[in-house]
């Protein structure tokens, strides 16, 4: 499909009625597909209807194409509802891993923390883009179960810089808005703090990840290391 094509379909269906959309949408014939493709992202137009439903048959009539499910993804992220959400924690579990990041990074915009639970085991996924989606995703979520808290100290230490700055941003977010979640962080920073007191690297990683966040920057002055601790905590963080 040419790019003038797709930019026609655009403009013809940019201002159409919900019904037309729908219509397109609900169409069998696969020499519609193009219009589908614009119809799906023209339904954020209207975030007040409840069309789930229609994204979530369209989805099932067409669960081995990643390209629909990807539009449907963008689709959905504008639905701030339960069923949006319970969709999309199904599909950050799809085969396709760009469908489990899409899926990921729409959780984050709806921000419902019902999805933090699917987000969390998606750090572990084998794909190193959908772990970094999952983890900007929890940035972009009130965390306030203390599970979810001690399951997301842990990645402070991850490998991946840029998990470990989402998972600091999270964690510094659900201090600031939380006072009695700044407690419960500080006492699990110090235990993490024991567990990798003798890995150098790791060590860095926590003191990098937490120093740059006020609200969590408390946690330094409780953790153990040793003599010289002033120019001990200065390489580190040099190092990291």
């Amino acid at each position: 499909m040419s790019g003038e094509s797709i930019k026609n379909d655009y403009l013809r269906l940019k201002e159409a009625p919900l019904d037309n959309l729908i219509g397109i949408v609900q169409s069998d014939n696969p020499q519609d597909y193009s219009l589908k493709h614009v119809a799906l992202i023209e339904l954020r137009r209207f975030p007040e209807t409840d069309t789930v439903n229609l994204i979530r048959s369209f989805l099932d009539r067409h669960a081995d194409n990643s390209l629909f499910k990807i539009l449907c993804i963008k689709a959905l992220s504008k639905r701030s509802n339960l069923k949006a959400t319970a969709i999309l924690c199904r599909l950050v579990d799809d085969p396709e891993w760009p469908v489990r990041e899409e899926a990921a990074r729409a959780l984050g915009v709806i921000g419902d923390k019902r999805a933090c639970t699917a987000l969390l085991k998606k750090l572990q996924d084998i794909n190193t883009e959908v772990r970094r989606a999952s983890s900007h995703a929890l940035a972009m979520i009130p965390i306030d179960a203390e599970d979810d808290i001690r399951t997301l100290i842990n990645y402070l230490v991850d490998d991946d810089p840029a998990i470990r700055s989402s998972v600091s941003a999270a964690l510094n977010e659900s201090a600031t808005r939380i006072f009695a979640l700044r407690d419960l962080i500080v006492r699990e920073l110090e235990c993490l703090a024991q567990k990798i007191c003798t890995d150098e690297r790791k060590m860095a990683y926590l003191l990098h990840a937490i120093g740059k966040h006020r609200s969590l920057i408390t946690a330094l002055s409780s953790i153990d290391l040793g003599p010289n601790r002033e120019s001990r905590l200065l390489e580190l963080l040099a190092a990291s």
